[in-house]
């Protein structure tokens, strides 16, 4: 009998590409749609590989009255609603540390104190 107790080494994660197009049909209309192509390691082949939507919006002004946007939307937050405060003030994220803040801001996105 093999050994029932010790876990198989295992090699976790996954490769991300994210892929953007913007399309600005006229002056006053922009189209955006981000996809995803998440990879994970291990996988056979393209057995692991999956696609999705991960932003998607039109937006743009009507007859120079009216602006519209649908689709996702940054809310803009204020010390009255759920505020983020800002935390490079509170800590100093240097080096490895200020990379892995970035990539967990671009995951949420999270830009100038708006948020999804």
């Amino acid at each position: 009998d093999g050994d029932t107790v010790t876990a198989p080494r295992s090699t976790g994660g996954y490769a991300l590409l994210d892929v953007g197009i913007k399309i600005n049909p006229n002056k006053n209309t922009e189209v955006l749609g981000m996809f995803r192509i998440n990879n994970a390691f291990g996988g056979f082949w393209g057995g692991g590989v999956t696609f999705g939507v991960r932003q998607l919006y039109v937006r743009g002004v009507a007859r120079d009255i009216f602006r519209y946007h649908i689709g996702n939307i940054d809310y803009k937050l204020t010390p009255y609603t759920f505020f983020n405060h800002n935390q490079d003030f509170l800590t100093s994220s240097i080096g490895t540390n200020r990379i892995k803040q970035d990539v967990v801001d671009y995951e949420t996105f999270y830009s100038n104190n708006t948020w999804r």
